[in-house]
């Protein structure tokens, strides 16, 4: 959920998650392969961000589409 909240100098955006199954990861978890799944997610989150635009002001506006919560899974 979004929520645009004005304020003096401008407003912000409130922004609430579900909790996402999974757990922790620990030290024992890390391999290689789950080092290979974070650098495919983390690149998944840099081109959805090639989609923010600044407003004046620096605040940024919400991205223009949604990406599935699929997408992120690792």
């Amino acid at each position: 959920m979004v929520e645009e909240i004005a304020a003096e100098n401008g407003s912000f955006l409130a922004i609430s998650y579900e909790m996402s199954l999974g757990k922790e990861v620990s030290d024992e978890d890390w391999n290689e392969s789950l080092y290979e799944k974070w650098g495919e997610f983390l690149g998944k989150i840099h081109h959805a961000t090639k989609g923010y635009h600044l407003r004046s002001g620096g605040n940024t506006s919400p991205p223009k589409f949604v990406v599935p919560p699929e997408t992120y899974t690792l």
